[in-house]
């Protein structure tokens, strides 16, 4: 299975549209194998989800899919887990696990003040 991460910097991007690279992880069951930094600057972005079928991606993680993108996406048989925001590892951390649902954020513990939680 290949997921695959919008990205701003180390954190997931808030659209998939404005991205300019994404992150494509290939899993063996929750075993990751191998990572990927795909180029999406030159893609139009109504080309990226054929490029990310292209690839073999399955499973898509982001902040927010635009509706035409979204449409694209599901046609092309590739799942979308929308509204996540926070640092990549975590949102990795939170899927390998079973843990990441659609609409959230990756949610820690603040270490100096152990208070609640916050988004990251």
């Amino acid at each position: 299975m290949k997921v695959a991460i919008p990205l701003y910097r180390d954190r997931v991007a808030p659209r998939l549209g404005f991205a300019r690279e994404a992150l494509v992880v290939t899993f063996r069951g929750r075993k990751e194998e191998k990572r990927e930094v795909v180029d999406l600057s030159a893609v139009p972005p109504l080309e990226v989800p054929r490029l990310l079928a292209e690839k073999g991606v399955t499973v898509l993680i982001a902040g927010g899919v635009e509706g035409p993108l979204a449409s694209m996406l599901r046609a092309h048989r590739i799942e979308v887990i929308w509204g996540i925001i926070g640092e990549v590892e975590d949102v990795l951390a939170l899927y390998r696990s079973d843990g990441l649902r659609a609409g959230m954020g990756p949610c820690r513990r603040r270490r100096r003040s152990g208070g609640g939680c916050r988004r990251l």
